[in-house]
């Protein structure tokens, strides 16, 4: 059984050609498809979101012009009484949760999480992450969950 009507009107049939040119011509690469569904899946509906409040990587933009190394990219996140702060430098994130809790934290990106855990006061560090674009998934040991935005590396 096709999608398609059965008669189908000009502007039907017109769409039907478009979208067979589409995908057999130039295809949406799985990569892209990838990133799109993770970026507009489903939220945890029980979850908080935090929202990006401060990043000091606009800051810093013309301080590695010369060949020297770009500073550690500090960025805080925000919601409710919730808080994350996370400090970037190449390829590892360092971060606090305040108020400090354990928890689970795990890293989001196209290539998939990358889990850690956060200690009693709430620290964390996560190594060789890959490049692009990223976002927190944090559950408490209390229940409560937060998600960060994305932000790219």
């Amino acid at each position: 059984m096709t999608d398609e009507p059965a008669n189908p009107t000009p502007d039907e049939a017109l769409g039907a050609a478009l979208r067979s040119l589409w995908h057999t011509g130039d295809p949406v690469p799985e990569t892209l498809l990838a990133a799109g569904f993770g970026a507009l899946g489903w939220r945890d509906v029980d979850g908080a979101f935090a929202r990006l409040v401060e990043d000091t990587g606009a800051e810093h933009t013309l301080a590695h012009v010369r060949g020297g190394h770009s500073p550690a990219r500090l960025l805080t996140f925000a919601a409710g009484d919730l808080m994350v702060v996370l400090e970037l430098a190449g390829r590892r994130l360092l971060g606090q949760l305040d108020p400090a809790a354990p928890a689970t934290v795990a890293v989001e990106s196209a290539a998939g999480p990358h889990t850690v855990r956060a200690d009693d006061h709430g620290r964390f560090r996560a190594d060789d992450l890959p490049a692009g674009w990223l976002r927190l998934a944090v559950a408490f040991d209390g229940g409560e969950r937060l998600r960060t935005a994305w932000f790219g590396t």
